[in-house]
């Protein structure tokens, strides 16, 4: 899985401990970041900055799907608050494809302690070998479709996704699914709008000229 774009170093918040005083005010500043369509991709490095101090979460990652289903590279984001090698972890193959599979089934997916997951567990097969303990996934959807996903990690001790961040997370992810879903529609309508003009502006004008003898 290539082209994800890491979370920003600046704002983590420390391996293994629950966020407190949650600051929802981060959430409708990502709204407001978020609704200025046109230079999204300019913001995405803010908009991971407040996922992480909203979260408390270590490092994460943001990947965006293509109209194949399947995660495509986009762009870097800043300075990455990863590991190197942790965003190339999430790549394709058939871990990866199970993992979306559960992503567009079941929702949020919370690995408490990756510890504990079983051997076959798709993403314990993909992060095996790195110092994850704890991750959150959290699908960007519009309907039934997936758009992505962001992944948040925790090294050392285990940590325990729950209280008042899951529905914070789910906020998010609604708000960035719109987004997306709005800039795909932007982008084809664009794409349909070129392509007439071009039809219109290639083929012979096939009408005869009007004249008092010959009217159109």
């Amino acid at each position: 899985m290539s082209n994800a774009i890491p979370f920003p170093e600046g704002a983590r918040r420390g391996a293994g401990r629950p966020p407190r005083n949650l600051p929802h005010s981060s959430v409708p500043r990502i709204a407001r970041i978020c609704a200025v369509g046109q230079v999204f991709d300019e913001l995405l490095d803010e908009v991971c900055r407040e996922i992480l101090a909203l979260s408390g979460a270590e490092s994460g990652c943001l990947f965006f799907c293509g109209d194949e289903w399947v995660p495509s590279r986009l762009r870097r984001a800043g300075v990455s608050g990863s590991p190197p090698d942790l965003a190339e972890a999430y790549r394709p193959g058939p871990a990866m494809d199970r993992l979306l599979d559960r992503l567009r089934a079941e929702g949020t997916l919370r690995a408490d302690d990756l510890d504990r997951l079983p051997p076959t567990d798709p993403l314990k097969r993909l992060l095996s070998g790195l110092p994850v303990r704890s991750a959150l996934l959290v699908p960007l959807k519009f309907g039934t479709r997936l758009l992505g996903f962001f992944a948040l990690h925790v090294n050392g001790t285990p940590r325990l996704w729950s209280g008042e961040l899951l529905p914070a997370m789910d906020l998010v992810a609604a708000i960035l699914s719109a987004v997306l879903e709005r800039r795909r529609m932007e982008d084809r309508l664009r794409a349909s709008e070129a392509r007439y003009r071009f039809l219109a502006e290639s083929s012979p004008d096939q009408s005869p000229p009007e004249s008092p003898t010959n009217p159109v």
